[in-house]
């Protein structure tokens, strides 16, 4: 079902006669049918997502649901009457912006910018309105990002004011254009069924989840930064703290560059990517685990780190120690003891990496080493702003956190940066400009035990 967000009843009307709706109790002017729903907020933001919220409870669908944001706007220099889909929305008082995913439809496409008054003034060029913002970020809680757009009619320009309109302007105008507006709402229905059984193919054509057990594993966050990718995703994908691959393995870019400081970790990914089956001993028991530790630091100390034997007892230390920590002392030796887990299911059939990896580059060097191109889409997830960091034998420390921050602020291309949302942190991160929201993320390892959600910081530029 399409579910239509509209402002003014005026705009409602010619939607509710193309799709022959019925009138629905409510707190909202709703209407609703086989095909379609329409939900009256009224003006402003706040409005918008009140009843955006209001349609999705009523409603009751899954999360794949069509939403379209229909309405007039202002604009400095277009015609009355023009038909824009929104590429990106700004909200003007605060700044914030999110890009956009569209369908594949011959329509102008333009800023729309949410304005908390009805302006005639236009600053800049592109389309003002009222609801934009609050629609769109709340419809974003319940669809994808390509499911979620938002179509204006330009009603007035700096000829043409909107003091001069009435309802029955703006439902002629509405009306005039529904023949533009429908099919819009209808290529949006295409492209959500074509990624979603983009989605549903590779999951069964060898798109695997993350090998490894990994402290601090972002697949919670893959949803959020999805939003962010989508827009870039021709872009190359580089990750130079990638760690357990939660990011890559749920984004899927075609091109990757991945980098992490842990060679071992690397070792492996470089093995999955030649093709690897494991010919050691895996069973979750004591006796057999310690032996296999002694022998991978045994490995690293005569120099064949990089052997396909040291990458299939990583992956074998990894699954059975405890809590999956990937921890290394001051010599370089891994010394994680033994986990506490009931049953261990090891992965033995590895083929699957192999497709996936086979346009992704894997290194292992300090993150300012890694060679980024000016158009590259840089994700980084550092180590916690905590005093556990020791997940490599050099570590992570302040001084890191800030050299990192400097690096990514240096780059051209969009960059999305997490870590927790210490006070310091959220200081060097808006000193250098980054765009700032926050999340709740889940707690898995600790040093403590304690398992409470941490508040995280989501910073980002150039998105």
């Amino acid at each position: 079902m399409i579910r239509f967000v509209v402002a003014l009843y005026s705009e409602a009307k010619p939607l509710i006669a193309h799709y022959g709706l019925s009138l629905v109790p409510g707190p909202f002017r709703m209407y609703s049918g086989e095909q379609a729903a329409v939900i009256v907020s009224g003006i402003g933001k706040a409005a918008a997502a009140a009843a955006t919220t209001y349609l999705h409870t009523k409603l009751g669908e899954p999360k794949d649901g069509i939403w379209l944001n229909i309405g007039i706007a202002g604009h400095r220099d277009r015609p009355v009457g023009e038909v824009v889909v929104a590429h990106e929305i700004v909200d003007n008082g605060s700044g914030k912006r999110w890009k956009t995913a569209l369908p594949n439809v011959s329509l102008p496409q333009e800023a729309v910018v949410t304005v908390d008054r009805a302006e005639d003034h236009f600053k800049v060029d592109a389309a003002y309105e009222m609801e934009a913002t609050g629609f769109y970020q709340t419809a974003l809680l319940f669809s994808p990002i390509e499911a979620v757009q938002c179509v204006k009619v330009i009603s007035d320009n700096r000829v043409s004011r909107r003091h001069q309109l009435k309802a029955k302007d703006i439902e002629k105008l509405i009306k005039a254009r529904i023949e533009i507006i429908i099919p819009l709402a209808e290529a949006t229905v295409e492209l959500v069924d074509r990624q979603n059984k983009e989605r549903s193919t590779t999951n069964e054509a060898g798109h695997p989840k993350p090998p490894l057990k990994w402290a601090g594993g972002k697949r919670w966050l893959v949803p959020h930064l999805r939003e962010l990718w989508t827009p870039h995703r021709d872009r190359r994908f580089v990750e130079p703290l990638c760690g357990g691959l939660a990011v890559p393995l749920g984004l899927r870019p075609k091109e990757a560059l991945l980098n992490d400081v842990n060679p071992h970790v690397m070792n492996f990914y470089a093995w999955l990517k030649k093709g690897i089956h494991p010919r050691i001993r895996m069973e979750n028991d004591s006796d057999l685990f310690y032996a296999h530790r002694k022998r991978f630091n045994e490995l690293l100390g005569k120099g064949e780190e990089t052997s396909q034997e040291a990458a299939e007892l990583f992956y074998y230390l990894n699954r059975t120690c405890f809590n999956g920590l990937c921890r290394f002392n001051s010599k370089g030796g891994f010394n994680v003891p033994f986990g506490r887990y009931k049953t261990i299911n090891y992965q033995k059939d590895f083929s699957d990496y192999r497709a996936a990896f086979s346009k992704w580059i894997f290194s292992s060097t300090d993150f300012d080493a890694v060679p980024l191109e000016p158009e590259d889409f840089v994700y980084a997830d550092p180590p916690y702003d905590v005093e556990f960091t020791q997940y490599a034998a050099g570590g992570f420390n302040w001084e890191d956190q800030v050299r990192l921050a400097e690096w990514l602020s240096k780059h051209t291309g969009p960059v999305a940066l997490s870590n927790q949302a210490t006070e310091r942190i959220i200081t060097l991160y808006e000193e250098l400009g980054f765009d700032i929201e926050y999340l709740t993320g889940p707690r898995m390892i600790s040093r403590t035990g304690d398992r409470t959600p941490a508040r995280e910081v989501l910073a980002t530029r150039h998105m």
